[in-house]
């Protein structure tokens, strides 16, 4: 995941973008490409999240975002002023824990959710 992240940082910055189209790259490919298999990634959340805070640092700035922001700043959603970006240990355990009810063979949500939803 890291490295497709260094891959697509090191093309924006040979294959310069306007801002608008440098935060849909990053919105539509690059998220979408590194979290496929992210279910599967067996590793400390504390390294994961400092794996993707090195990554941020490289390509805040080619999305013309100050690179010395406040850690905390970058997953803050869009609302409260922060950046918004994923955050990568709740995502990687949301994607677990949907990886272990298809395993277990859940198909929709209990029959107390979807009666409490109308």
């Amino acid at each position: 995941m890291w490295q497709k992240g260094m891959e697509r940082a090191d093309w924006l910055t040979t294959h310069p973008l306007p801002v608008r189209d440098a935060w849909q790259n990053f919105n539509i490919q690059l998220y979408p490409t590194m979290s496929y298999s992210l279910g599967l990634v067996i590793i400390k959340p504390k390294k994961l999240d400092k794996l993707m805070h090195t990554l941020y640092y490289y390509i805040l700035p080619l999305l013309n975002v100050n690179r010395y922001i406040i850690q905390e700043w970058h997953t803050l959603p869009e609302q409260y002023q922060g950046l918004g970006l994923p955050n990568w240990p709740v995502d990687c355990l949301v994607a677990k824990l949907f990886l272990v009810q298809c395993l277990w063979g859940f198909d929709s949500p209990p029959k107390e959710i979807n009666d409490s939803r109308r």
